[in-house]
């Protein structure tokens, strides 16, 4: 039998590694969440998001399999599980952008006598050949080179050799203050959560009582539906003043006019392209180039630094420049009694986004 792997960060709507699978598989790792101290809203995303997907596939005539949190197994344990109780004999995943996590599962597929097939990711507009021919050919590998180079081989914002409106970025048109009389922010158009996303919420609330976060307040859409619509709304309601109050903040007003897209562009949910059309297609040549640069460019050229591709990189993960030592404090992880030195929209009851702060990457 072929199985194909469904990984949490992989729940595009139309996902390669199925396309002839018999029966998909979905591990829902209880021991992931434990291992750090996760927001609420991160578990709640992610398990909403899979049993979505896998719901998704159920209506639609698809064989699925699942491992559930509450069966407390870890990844390995739980993989190695369906394989044997489907007499899996070919595995077919999408390439995994965390490293290690593709020879991992090789590994167990080797241990139990399992085929594998692996695609190739699809959270990124750049393949991994040209990735890798990039990153040997500009070792400092930095964003501005980079950039450039996608721009001229995606043709995104390009007429002919030169970008749209003769200049590659326009920063300095970023970072213009909200005005004194004060600017209106229009809502973010937070989703009513379905009867699987109540439940999810419930059981992130039992099984995680720990986690920073409440699971109650969680606001993010789950499907790739619901990923469109709330990228519809951003394009109608705030693309058009994103680009001059980019990098404004305001202590009562945490999103302004982003995107709040990187939680969904980092589980598949939306794909890279979607972004970069919308964005550019209401006025080709005067859409917010940040926006289009960050959903081409930034999380396409991390992808490479974080595969290793740049290995003596100063900001790399496990760098320590400085020399530091002291642990974190709890309230780093928890948000309790940082109002008195972090006043604004931390305060209690303030909604922040899962992931990502309001001024990073995609809006």
């Amino acid at each position: 039998m072929k199985a194909a792997l469904v990984l949490g960060t992989q729940l595009f709507e139309h996902n390669p590694a199925c396309a002839d699978a018999e029966v998909i598989l979905f591990v829902e790792s209880e021991r992931a969440f434990c291992r750090r101290p996760y927001h609420a809203h991160k578990i709640v995303l992610l398990l909403s998001a899979m049993r979505h997907a896998a719901d998704r596939l159920e209506r639609s005539g698809r064989r699925v399999a699942r491992i559930e949190l509450g069966q407390g197994l870890g990844f390995a344990d739980g993989l190695r599980t369906l394989l044997r109780e489907h007499h899996v004999q070919t595995l077919a995943w999408m390439s995994a952008t965390d490293r290690g996590i593709d020879s991992r599962i090789a590994r167990l597929c080797e241990a139990e006598g399992v085929l594998t097939e692996i695609h190739p990711d699809g959270l990124f507009l750049t393949p991994t050949e040209d990735l890798d021919r990039w990153f040997a050919a500009h070792p400092a590998a930095r964003m501005e080179d980079f950039y450039r180079w996608q721009r001229r081989r995606t043709g995104i914002l390009m007429d002919g050799d030169s970008p749209v409106g003769g200049r590659w970025n326009f920063d300095a048109d970023n970072r213009q203050p909200l005005p004194r009389g004060g600017l209106a922010i229009p809502p973010l158009p937070f989703p009513d959560p379905d009867a699987i996303t109540r439940a999810v919420i419930a059981e992130v609330a039992d099984r995680f009582p720990g986690h920073p976060g409440d699971p109650a307040d969680f606001w993010l859409p789950v499907t790739p539906d619901g990923a469109r619509a709330w990228l519809a709304d951003f394009v109608t309601h705030r693309l058009a003043s994103f680009g001059p109050y980019e990098d404004a903040m305001a202590a009562d007003k945490p999103f302004l006019f982003h995107a709040v897209l990187s939680p969904l562009l980092n589980i598949g949910l939306l794909r890279v392209e979607e972004v970069v059309e919308a964005a550019v297609a209401p006025r080709p040549s005067r859409c917010p180039l940040g926006l289009a640069r960050r959903a081409s460019s930034a999380g396409d050229r991390l992808a490479g630094v974080h595969a290793g591709r740049v290995p003596r990189q100063p900001h790399a993960v496990d760098a320590n420049h400085f020399g530091l030592t002291r642990r974190l404090e709890p309230w780093w992880y928890t948000g309790r009694d940082i109002s008195t030195t972090c006043p604004g929209p931390h305060r209690a009851g303030a909604r922040a986004p899962v992931g990502v702060s309001p001024t990073t990457s995609s809006g």
